[in-house]
């Protein structure tokens, strides 16, 4: 019953659990891929505790964090039409956590703009031995733009739709956006750097590893313990760190499937609607029909792209709003 609220569909738990240690091995492959090309040396897992522990990827003041947000977001701006051609009328602003609630605030999160006021991406700088750099730019794209700023940006200015649509959302759709839009870091010109490209293929090897982890625990009779030592030897996580992880989804099962149900399925309809559409395919008008309509369950949002690949319409090329 939580796979089916929280996915939208009928996969089982073996189907998943399968699903995800497929996904955990082709990310590690495309992590060591990279090293490779980039003459990184080592062993992966101690790349990646050089990546958390060296102080080149430590900010050294908090203003210098701010500014690695800003000015990805104008890098991000400057490519953006080339995958989106509808943009929220609110503006994004990138501020820091205030200091009252940075204890507990995440990294960075966004926080949508009521009338008049603009859309926040709140970073925070407490901790920063914590902001890695390699992490920015795929937290920026999940948070902000093209991300959460866009979808839920756009989807409050949808009046036909009723208050709970407008300022709610579908977990899978809001967070699947999240993820998918991490994905077009390439388009945008955000991964050049080695060391980001595989951040951002951690990230995505993280959240595969607790789709296994979940449905470990869940349906394929694992201890915590088994699962503390898979997150463990998965993604090189501490103890402290995977136990946290596990607790998490012994305490809310199946909420780790709906982010990554939602990044596969959008990944699905968009490699259906370039396989229909042929040349006459533009990633600008696939990603208006996915947003038009405000978030929805994933099987709802199936149909709707059907509906819109039968139409004749769908096969022309589009035009760039100006």
């Amino acid at each position: 019953n939580l796979i089916v609220q929280t996915t939208a569909s009928d996969q089982t738990a073996a189907q998943l659990h399968a699903l995800g240690e497929q996904r955990v091995q082709e990310l590690s492959a495309q992590i060591a891929a990279v090293m490779k090309d980039n003459k990184l040396r080592g062993s992966q897992a101690k790349l990646l505790k050089n990546m958390r522990t060296d102080r080149q990827f430590q900010y050294g003041d908090a203003n210098a964090l701010i500014n690695r947000y800003r000015q990805l977001q104008q890098q991000v701006d400057a490519r953006l039409p080339q995958v989106l051609d509808t943009l929220p009328k609110d503006r994004l602003e990138v501020r820091a956590v205030e200091p009252d609630r940075a204890l507990t605030a995440a990294a960075a999160a966004y926080q949508p703009g009521q009338p008049g006021q603009p859309g926040v991406l709140y970073v925070n700088t407490r901790d920063l031995p914590s902001r890695k750099r390699w992490s920015v730019p795929v937290q920026y794209l999940h948070e902000a733009i093209p991300g959460h700023h866009v979808q839920l940006g756009l989807q409050q200015e949808l009046a036909k739709l009723p208050r709970f649509r407008r300022l709610g959302g579908d977990l899978a759709f809001v967070e699947g956006w999240g993820l998918y839009a991490e994905t077009l870091g390439d388009d945008l010109g955000v991964y050049t750097d080695p060391y980001d490209r595989i951040g951002y293929l951690y990230s995505r090897l993280l959240r595969a590893a607790r789709v296994v982890a979940d449905t470990g625990v869940h349906s394929q009779g694992w201890s915590k313990q088994q699962a503390v030592n898979y997150l463990q030897k998965a993604v090189d996580m501490s103890e402290d760190d995977a136990s946290a992880e596990v607790e998490r989804i012994m305490a809310q099962p199946g909420q780790a499937l709906s982010n990554v149900a939602g990044l596969s399925r959008i990944l699905a309809l968009r490699d259906k609607a370039r396989a229909r559409q042929g040349a006459a395919f533009d990633l600008r008008r696939f990603h208006a029909e996915v947003l038009k309509d405000g978030s929805m369950p994933l099987d709802v949002l199936e149909r709707k792209v059907d509906r819109w690949l039968d139409q004749p319409a769908a096969a022309a090329p589009a035009t760039a709003t100006p």
